[in-house]
């Protein structure tokens, strides 16, 4: 199941405990899925860079609603750079995702209301099972001794972005992690410009927020 979702869907699968029936670590993760919004856009070739700014290439549109909204969003816009449009919309980024996986059958998502207000959103996979195959195969990928260079471009952006989002925590330990975060960083430069972009970003909220 996981091999046909787009990159946002898996990432999203990512944060989802499969122990506690909950999502984790979400404060970035519309950030988080922006990020894989971009770089599937770049994988697929409609998006390139351009010293340092992402750029929309006038090719088809893509099919996908998710990756079509964003890039109508660039392409009608001046070029800018990566962290600008990781920034864009990332809130509106995550119930798009979350909303695609619904309609593919992948999760439902049950809302919760408190005196009529739509507050917070239970998310259930519909195959546990796939979801867990897909963690683990996301585990064995950072823990592998596959060369950076030789691993798959989608998997390397995976672990970038769950990385840069914290999602990793709930599958390694943080020492476990630290003695990864060397090819944490070189999957992520691997995985398209959107990644680091996409860390650079949430590194400067948490300063931001540690500062003030």
């Amino acid at each position: 199941m996981h091999s046909e979702l787009p990159l946002a869907a898996k990432t999203l699968l990512l944060a989802y405990h499969l122990d506690k029936q909950r999502l984790t670590h979400r404060r970035f993760l519309g950030i988080v899925l922006r990020g894989a919004v971009l770089t599937e856009l770049s994988a697929g070739g409609l998006l390139i860079d351009s010293d340092g700014k992402a750029k929309a290439v006038a090719t088809s549109r893509p099919v996908d609603p998710v990756l079509a909204g964003a890039f109508d969003e660039i392409s009608s816009s001046r070029p800018a750079s990566w962290k600008n449009w990781v920034r864009r919309n990332a809130r509106d980024t995550f119930g798009l995702v979350r909303d695609d996986l619904a309609a593919r059958g992948v999760i439902e998502v049950e809302s919760r209301r408190t005196l009529g207000v739509f507050q917070t959103d239970r998310i259930t996979p519909t195959d546990p099972a796939a979801v867990q195959q897909l963690q683990r195969h996301v585990v064995d990928v950072l823990f592998g001794s596959t060369p950076v260079h030789e691993v798959d471009r989608e998997d390397a952006a995976l672990i970038g972005l769950a990385g840069a989002g914290e999602l990793l925590r709930k599958h390694a330990s943080i020492g476990e992690l630290w003695k990864q975060r060397k090819r944490i960083k070189a999957l992520a430069e691997h995985g398209g410009d959107a990644v680091p972009a996409t860390k650079v970003v949430i590194d400067r909220i948490r300063a931001a927020a540690a500062n003030a």
